[in-house]
């Protein structure tokens, strides 16, 4: 179709119906193919642009779109948009600021969703319908994915299926633009289409394109046949007496194979601390680096991968494994000597500055940067930068203090770097900026950091030295599909004053069993180092883990010892951890304690989870190492045809065997609890102590528009002082660190006076209110008049304003002392609110309100229980005995009753 044509139609759509209906269009180009159902899905679910404003789009567009010149109906029900008019709707759709690129990743999320179950179907063409419909989704936001699955599926075909391969050809040119960057894919269907058709000239023609060796076509990863007649065809047509393999076709095609560009950034943590050596702070250093990365816009661009009580084979296994662009060491230097690696009994393992040049030599053309934050390491430095574009080191001794400023800014300013606003590459940028971090902090040694920088004549010759001994590229493995992988969370603390623990080598251990197991794809593992109590809440919302292995100490009724903002010493109770983890007992099977006389806990925990191990005595480091990954080993290898119990007992039995087997006392302290059948059927009883009734679950949905959260804070003149600029800071952490953050948009307003409020809300339009301030009791709550001093707004005025806004406002938080009355009030008219029935301290309440929006933001119905506000309510009264807080029985929930929602 020509563009003139294309044009005009849309012009005419617009036209006839109107700006709602155009966006409405934009949406339906999406998919590929279009059912009545599906539209009235997409009609339910984008009512509102990228910013939250309503587009209202009736529901009668979904018939106009259908019957209009914009559609064809191509069988019952069913209905196509001509590729041309498709392409230059989604074009406009991207172009569009009120949508954009982002709204194209939430229409591929929302139709992966919607094809899930049909995938699943008996019936074949339902199964192929629903196979395109994900292709579709993936092209546009996963190129590569997409590109491979499409490949697999055109391997799989047999040469007889001609109508199959015609199919699939025009399935692969509908996605040309989105896979622009598969050309050979592209060539590929077009060529073998043709050849099944019986036009072999035209067929040899398009298959002579492909610049490959012998008969077969790597095509993202995956080898493609080509028949041995068309082969013969191509070398007899070729003006070359060369084999089809050994020549190429057109200029345009590179003679390397296509490579599948990472679009992330993959930066690889070293970290070594050998015994017998000064302890450093790597655990903190890391965590903090983890967190700039995390708090960053950017951060989905990056991803991070530490390795722990590195030994020198394990940066060889790291590297290759990983295939990181920058390579961070954080641990000892020793001069001349080299670095300070661990040997297998964790004593330092020097390797020299030659053997690291040579490694690093090897992945020059990945690795952009190496980081080695230890003292002395001018000499390695220099070394590698014969082979690798940017290398920093340390030309004299650094304190442990300025190494951890120089590291943590250098990764905030890495990935904040922008080439429209900042001079020099990004590297020389993040290397300025962290050396002025050292002294910004008021920390001496911002010139001990030093930055090497690879000769354009070392860096040219570079290619000839690396391909001495590479003969063939090896094929990328094919791509399978695979069951939804066991997520394992490893929470790791060794407070300060606390006698240290080999952490770091029984996470080394545990990593590399899931690393050599044949079963590894079914696992992922992620660890938390330096924990805090808040990080276990954040973590566990964050994952979403099936198994939860908590490493430290342990002190038996007291608690567990997690570290609070200092590094010192946190304790948390038995009550504390098993009311954080029964929130989540429908995904979590198995809790591991590998800490000392903390059987307690584990019987508290056992209430709600439905296995959990813990130690019924102290255990040494060495036993308690061989028991975490013996039973990781056994986990990963268990097989229900061969192996007796579930997996969980037969892990453990095999760990306790482990310890024993090394020749090391103590297997007889692992215990193993098991939820009693009772305790579990009745879990949602025990879970709704504070709630009157519970709101069945929601049905798992696709995109909707953004929450809206909005913030009043008061603090009048003359009243005491209120730590609610904490609260703030740390709500907007919580939200920022969250997956899913981009689901929710934050409000503030500041030195609230009444008049302030209803504005506040007239033009924000938010889902959640959040009052922090003072509360009077009968009297009301405080918010500032004219001059900064203390006004009150009695319980009837509120109920009255927040009355207006029934409709949208679904919850309301009083985050203040003596609000039960205003709670009440207010609880007339919205379907939640939230108040304290006492006094509650500024701990207390901070602590309360982090925890409800970490959890909010987190809920997901697949897992959690009750409502979205309920589980965040339970939540935030756990965060609060979990920081070891007194108050967790203030807070109160109040729910409309459903005779006033119907009025």
């Amino acid at each position: 179709m020509k563009p003139e044509v294309v044009t005009r139609r849309i012009e005419a759509f617009h036209q006839r119906f109107g700006e709602a209906h155009l966006d409405f269009a934009y949406h339906a180009a999406f998919p590929l193919a279009l059912t009545p159902d599906l539209l009235y899905r997409l009609w339910a679910n984008f009512q509102r642009d990228r910013n939250g404003e309503a587009l209202k789009i009736p529901w009668l567009a979904v018939a106009d779109l259908l019957l209009s010149s914009l559609c064809d109906e191509v069988g019952h029900e069913l209905y196509e948009m001509e590729t041309e008019v498709r392409n230059a709707l989604l074009r406009k759709l991207k172009a569009n600021p009120r949508f954009g690129e982002k709204r194209i990743h939430e229409l591929s999320d929302f139709l992966l969703v919607y094809v899930k179950q049909q995938l699943e179907s008996h019936d074949p063409d339902m199964r192929d319908f629903a196979q395109v419909q994900r292709w579709t989704a993936l092209a546009y936001t996963k190129p590569s994915e997409a590109a491979r699955e499409i490949a697999s599926a055109l391997r799989d075909l047999k040469l007889e299926e001609k109508a199959e391969w015609v199919r699939m050809a025009s399935i692969v040119e509908t996605f040309a633009e989105p896979l622009a960057g598969f050309e050979p894919l592209l060539i590929y269907s077009r060529g073998m289409a043709s050849f099944v058709r019986g036009k072999m000239t035209k067929a040899v023609t398009e298959l002579s394109q492909l610049a490959k060796a012998g008969d077969k076509q790597q095509v993202p990863g995956l080898n493609l046949s080509i028949p041995e007649l068309l082969i013969r065809q191509i070398e007899e047509n070729s003006e070359s007496t060369q084999h089809f393999g050994d020549r190429l076709g057109f200029d345009s095609v590179p003679e390397e194979p296509v490579q599948v560009q990472s679009p992330f950034q993959k930066i690889l943590i070293l970290a070594a601390n050998p015994r017998q050596t000064s302890r450093l702070r790597l655990d903190e250093e890391v965590r903090d680096i983890k967190e700039g990365l995390r708090l960053s816009q950017q951060r989905d661009k990056f991803i991070l991968q530490q390795e722990w009580a590195v030994r020198p084979r394990d940066v060889l296994r790291a590297v290759l494994d990983f295939r990181p662009n920058i390579i961070h060491f954080s641990g000892h230097g020793s001069g001349t000597t080299g670095l300070s690696f661990e040997d297998e009994i964790g004593k330092e393992k020097l390797v020299t500055s030659v053997a690291l040049a040579g490694l690093f030599g090897q992945f020059a053309k990945q690795v952009e940067c190496v980081v080695l934050n230890a003292c002395y390491d001018e000499q390695q430095a220099d070394a590698i930068a014969h082979h690798i574009d940017y290398v920093i080191g340390m030309n004299a001794a650094i304190g442990d203090k300025a190494a951890l400023e120089f590291a943590v800014g250098f990764y905030n300013a890495l990935v904040a770097y922008d080439p429209r606003y900042d001079t020099y590459s990004r590297i020389e940028f993040a290397f300025n900026i962290a050396c002025n971090v050292i002294q910004f902090a008021g920390v001496s040694g911002e010139s001990i950091p030093t930055m090497k920088k690879r000769e354009l004549a070392t860096k040219n010759s570079l290619e000839t030295i690396q391909s001495k001994k590479i003969d063939q590229a090896i094929p990328i493995p094919q791509a399978t599909v695979q069951s939804p992988p066991q997520k394992i969370l490893i929470l790791a603390a060794n407070p300060k004053q606390t006698s240290r623990l080999r952490l770091d080598e029984e996470v080394r251990d545990i990593k590399e069993g899931l690393r050599l197991s044949q079963q590894r794809d079914k696992f992922i593992l992620q660890q938390e180092w330096a924990v805090r109590p808040r990080d276990v809440r954040r973590a566990v919302l964050d994952f979403r883990p099936n198994i939860i292995h908590f490493s430290g100490h342990g002190s038996g009724t007291t608690g567990l010892s997690f570290e609070d903002e200092t590094g010192k010493e946190k304790l948390v109770t038995p009550e504390g951890l098993a009311g954080l983890f029964g929130q989540f007992a429908k995904q979590v099977e198995c809790v591991v304690l590998n800490a000392c006389y903390d059987e307690q806990q584990a019987d508290a925990i056992a209430h709600h989870i439905d296995y959990v191990i813990g130690m019924n005595a102290a255990i040494g480091d060495k036993a308690a190492l061989e028991f975490a990954v013996g039973f990781y080993n056994a986990l990963v290898a268990y097989d229900p045809r061969y192996d007796t119990y579930s997996r969980i007992e037969f892990a453990f039995n095999i760990a306790c065997n482990v310890i024993q087997f090394a020749g090391v006392s103590g297997e007889s302290i692992p215990t193993m609890k098991k939820r009693e059948l009772a305790t579990k059927n009745s879990l949602e009883t025990i879970q709704s102590k504070k709630i009157d009734q519970a709101i069945p679950i929601p049905q798992a949905t696709v995109q909707s528009p953004p929450q809206k959260i909005l913030i009043l804070a008061a603090n009048p003149k003359q009243t005491s002082r209120l730590r609610l600029d904490e609260e703030v800071r740390d709500i907007k952490e919580g939200l920022r660190l969250s997956q899913q953050r981009d689901k929710f948009i934050l409000q503030q307003e500041w030195a609230v006076r009444p008049r302030d409020v209803r504005r506040a809300v007239l033009d924000f339009r938010p889902n959640i209110i959040h009052f922090s301030g003072h509360g009077s009791g009968t009297t009301g709550l405080s918010f500032e008049d004219e001059t900064g001093k203390e006004k009150l707004v009695t319980s009837v005025a509120l109920a009255g304003l927040f009355g207006l806004f029934g409709k949208q406002v679904e919850c309301v938080v009083l985050n203040a002392c003596y609000d039960e009355q205003q709670a009440d009030a207010i609880a007339q008219h919205i379907d939640y609110v939230i108040g304290m029935n006492a006094a509650i301290g500024d701990q207390a309440a901070l602590e309360f309100a982090v925890g409800f929006y970490d959890a909010l933001v987190a809920y997901d119905a697949r897992y959690d229980t009750y409502s979205q506000i309920e589980f965040a309510f339970n939540i935030a009264c756990n965060a609060i005995q979990f920081a070891g807080v007194s108050g967790e029985s203030i807070p109160i929930m109040k729910k409309r009753n459903p005779q006033n929602k119907a009025n």
